[in-house]
């Protein structure tokens, strides 16, 4: 029996990189996950915000992603699966989430998106060795630790072939694959985050019906979590006893910011 790792949010599907040592062993040999609902809203209820849609892919050729053809119409609950090297093989299944954010018909003028968390601190980050908690392991690690987030405009997604696919343009000399994500929830080296939000609007949106947030696992904090875990018998005894989960727990939401056009 493989072992599975529950997310109140999001499944991760968990792949090799490269290290052979005890925590990792185990990380590079189970892929199979499984992932249940949880309650709240991933984007926060507002009247200028009429709809949720989180479009999944099942394939990727460059900028162009193939909707799997099963959106998903409530965002209390989604399954994500971790594939790092979707971004070489476009035959594995994409990472990435698009949440589609409809607005009111008659129009917002958008002061803001905010990403809101409840955490303050990296996975584990303060304790002995900076390893996971018995006590974190107990409540649920911090979903928004390892992920990374991105507003799209409506230029920039486009969907074609009788909306079974979504281009992703305008990225200026980047291609969409190597474009940045302007956003993480935790995003400072020492540990800590300095706010319990981030903004992920840049600028003022005047009379727009819609907007767009990607979302996607960051390698370099999922790596940073599992390789700072290296040696935690309480982590090892979570991930080699397969009648225990390592759970993350939701602990973000996108919040929304504007009034409907007069």
């Amino acid at each position: 029996m493989k072992k599975k790792l529950i997310f109140n949010l999001i499944t991760l599907t968990l792949t090799s990189f490269l290290l052979i040592l005890t925590i990792y062993s185990w990380y590079v040999s189970n892929r199979e996950v499984s992932a249940n609902g949880i309650s709240g809203h991933t984007v926060e209820p507002t009247p200028i915000v009429q709809n949720v849609i989180i479009h999944n892919f099942s394939a990727k050729n460059n900028n162009v992603y193939t909707l799997d053809g099963n959106p998903t119409m409530d965002n209390t609950k989604f399954v994500m699966e971790y594939n790092p090297n979707s971004a070489l093989d476009p035959t594995i299944k994409p990472s990435l989430k698009l949440f589609e954010l409809q607005l009111i018909s008659t129009g917002v003028d958008l002061n803001q998106i905010n990403i809101q968390t409840t955490i303050s601190k990296f996975i584990g980050y303060g304790n002995d060795h900076n390893w996971v908690s018995q006590d974190e392991i107990n409540s649920g690690l911090s979903l928004s630790s390892v992920l990374k987030f991105k507003v799209l405009y409506t230029n920039q997604v486009e969907f074609i072939e009788n909306n079974t696919k979504i281009r992703f343009n305008n990225f200026g000399t980047e291609t969409f694959d190597n474009y940045t994500y302007d956003e993480y929830v935790f995003n400072d080296s020492d540990g800590l985050i300095d706010s319990n939000y981030k903004k992920l609007l840049k600028e003022n949106q005047t009379n727009i019906t819609k907007i767009y947030i990607l979302v996607d696992f960051d390698d370099d904090y999922i790596d940073r979590l599992f390789s700072l875990n290296i040696g935690n018998k309480i982590m090892e005894d979570v991930l080699y006893d397969d009648e225990k989960d390592l759970t993350f727990k939701c602990d973000f939401k996108f919040i929304v910011i504007g009034k409907e056009v007069e």
